[in-house]
């Protein structure tokens, strides 16, 4: 079986669109093969950005196969399941850390003091000062679309991914307005989030 970036690469290579090479080798030279999603949550681990991009990418899959509004989408499957993330790379550092030690319930082990059991263990850490201070969404798109132009739906749908996690309150009806646009943006968000939990 191929690897997460052979099959991420392969299927990008796939969009018959203008720039779309120049973003692969982007992706290539950036640390977005080697880099964890996030430091303690959901792919934490070295290639967890890649990993969770392209789980993302077959969750959107098969949500479109069971919609037959976007069944017909792929470019726009692959770019946003992909890309959603993309900047997220070169936003992390490995750092050595005093983390809690998980029993195989998931649970912190306590000691016979009651007092919960810590060891050392190699670790990550989020530098987002690595970006420019743009949303998340915003910022990925932003990146994307140096390389390849993006529809107004992939636009929308990696902007809003993140769904109501990423934004205040008071931005919720705006939230509501780009997922009824079409289903795609809604269905993103969805896709994001299966494949951050299971």
């Amino acid at each position: 079986m191929s690897s997460t970036r052979e099959q991420i690469t392969s299927l990008l290579l796939s969009v018959k669109r203008d720039g779309i090479q120049n973003l692969v080798e982007y992706l290539e030279k950036s640390t977005f093969f080697i880099d964890p999603a996030s430091c303690q949550d959901h792919n934490s681990s070295e290639g967890g950005l890649a990993e969770h991009s392209l789980k993302m990418y077959h969750c959107l899959k098969n949500l479109a196969d069971s919609n037959k509004e976007i069944a017909n989408f792929e470019e726009s499957l692959i770019i946003i399941g992909l890309l959603h993330d993309i900047c997220l790379a070169g936003t992390f550092q490995k750092v050595t850390k005093n983390l809690p030690l998980k029993g195989s319930d998931g649970k912190n082990k306590k000691g016979e003091n009651g007092k919960i059991i810590f060891i050392e263990k190699e670790s990550y850490d989020s530098f987002p000062e690595a970006n420019l201070p743009y949303p998340h969404g915003q910022l990925s798109a932003m990146i994307i679309k140096k390389y390849i132009k993006l529809t107004k739906l992939e636009d929308l749908a990696i902007q809003w991914h993140k769904g109501a996690y990423d934004i205040s309150q008071n931005q919720w009806p705006l939230l509501k307005r780009a997922q009824k646009t079409h289903r795609i943006i809604l269905l993103s968000h969805f896709a994001d989030l299966e494949s951050s939990l299971y």
